[in-house]
């Protein structure tokens, strides 16, 4: 079942683009934690199955998790950002089995300590940035400024970006769309 979830994911991937990366985030693993928790505490086998299929359908959240990382980290610090999220993606599953291997084959504890860790990463999301590139798509120059500086205060940077600052992805700077249409063209000709 939890396979033919994570297949049917896909009705869940317009949701970062309407209502962001942040709270699809959040929303995805506030369902994930419910659906853990009904999974442990209801010894049903038609109930964990839709447990099951529920925790495949939220598992979009990790790509976009990818993509929100993308998209708040600079391009000097992307691959190590990645590294850093593959090396705990690859712990867990690490922990999982030295946990079987060694200390007990009983699931419902290792679920148990699961569920408190997605607890703990759920109450902590909120406290995250959303993506900038999200408000710049969406026409928020002013919300995208404030969570960049928002980051800069956090990196201990003295820099804040001005309001008037230009952003070479901002699809509401339609003069320097304009001046890169422009170049395009001009090179294209010359080719």
């Amino acid at each position: 079942m939890y396979f033919a979830g994570y297949a049917l994911n896909g009705v869940f991937s317009i949701m970062p683009d309407q209502i962001g990366r942040k709270k699809t985030t959040l929303y995805l693993m506030i369902i994930n934690c419910l659906a853990q928790t009904v999974l442990l505490l209801v010894p049903n086998f038609w109930a964990r199955s839709a447990m099951f299929f529920i925790l495949g359908l939220t598992q979009i959240k990790i790509g976009v998790s990818y993509v929100w990382l993308s998209e708040c980290v600079g391009n000097a610090y992307k691959s190590t950002a990645f590294t850093i999220i593959n090396v705990f993606e690859g712990l867990t599953l690490a922990v999982v089995g030295l946990y079987y291997l060694f200390i007990s084959r009983d699931w419902y504890y290792l679920c148990l300590f699961m569920l408190l860790i997605s607890i703990l990463a759920t109450m902590l999301t909120p406290l995250c940035p959303e993506s900038p590139r999200w408000h710049l798509t969406c026409g928020n120059r002013a919300e995208a400024i404030n969570e960049l500086n928002r980051m800069a205060s956090l990196n201990i940077r003295l820099q804040r970006i001005s309001e008037s600052a230009i952003f070479v992805e901002d699809p509401t700077n339609y003069d320097l769309q304009q001046v890169a249409l422009t170049e395009l063209v001009k090179n294209d000709s010359s080719a």
